[in-house]
């Protein structure tokens, strides 16, 4: 139901002139996995400009959806929920940036123009697929399911050439997301003993704020967020969104 929703939604941007995406979900269980069951979705995540977001609402409401969220709210987050009227456990998500914390956002920024940069002349590339996985586990949510780990793990397998590495670490580059990049495949790495993923995280010359953040974000923080030991790991997840939320910019030369 979701893919045929999501698939209706964006044949109504196209009808529109309004370029548009799906990311996340659907397209991790069929790019990065070898059995498109193995990973779940519970949503459509669209992503279009930000400029589009007012058109890109219209076609959704259009479609039988409607909104489930503020609406100045989710200007301001660059997300908005929308409920299928007749079912309302069908969630279609649209953003104008998959970064909603908008103290992150003078940071790090990942939206359609940049997906479409690091894309270059294809579409969904492993390094594309793989900033966004980063960008879910890190800059969207605080590591809070396994899950959001597996996808990345499974991007770094995707990462068969040095030239889509290069790509991604110019991706991080230009997004800002080279803090995230670094603890996202170093911890990833190390849950699942995955030397690629740790190769690639050492590529980031660490600064003060990737050095505090690998003393966070351990496995041990990943493996107790349903444990008894929950508040310890809460903690140390929310001082690393403060750090992220405090680092600098790196500079980036286009």
């Amino acid at each position: 139901l979701l893919q045929y929703h999501g698939d209706r939604i964006m044949k109504g941007m196209a009808a529109e002139g309004i370029p548009a995406r799906i990311v996340k979900g659907p397209v991790f269980a069929r790019k990065l996995y070898r059995n498109a069951s193995d990973r779940p979705f519970t949503d459509i995540d669209i992503l279009v400009e930000p400029a589009n977001l007012a058109r890109a609402n219209q076609v959704i409401a259009a479609s039988g959806f409607e909104l489930g969220s503020n609406e100045a709210e989710s200007y301001q987050l660059q997300e908005f929920k929308w409920l299928e009227k007749e079912n309302s456990s069908l969630l279609v998500e649209l953003h104008g940036d998959l970064v909603h914390d908008t103290g992150m956002r003078r940071r790090l920024s990942l939206g359609f123009r940049e997906l479409g940069i690091i894309d270059g002349e294809a579409m969904d590339t492993p390094a594309a697929l793989l900033t966004i996985a980063i960008v879910h586990a890190a800059g969207g949510h605080k590591f809070h399911r396994l899950q959001l780990c597996v996808d990345v793990l499974q991007g770094v397998r995707a990462l068969r050439s040095p030239e889509s590495e290069a790509r991604l670490l110019d991706a991080a580059r230009m997004t800002g997301i080279e803090l995230e990049l670094a603890i996202v495949l170093n911890v990833t790495g190390r849950l699942f003993g995955e030397p690629h993923a740790l190769e690639l995280a050492g590529r980031i010359k660490p600064d003060l704020s990737i050095r505090l953040a690998k003393k966070l974000i351990t496995t041990n923080t990943l493996l107790r967020v349903n444990s008894r030991e929950k508040i310890g790991s809460r903690l140390r997840r929310d001082a690393f969104r403060w750090i992220q939320r405090l680092a600098k910019a790196r500079p980036y030369a286009a």
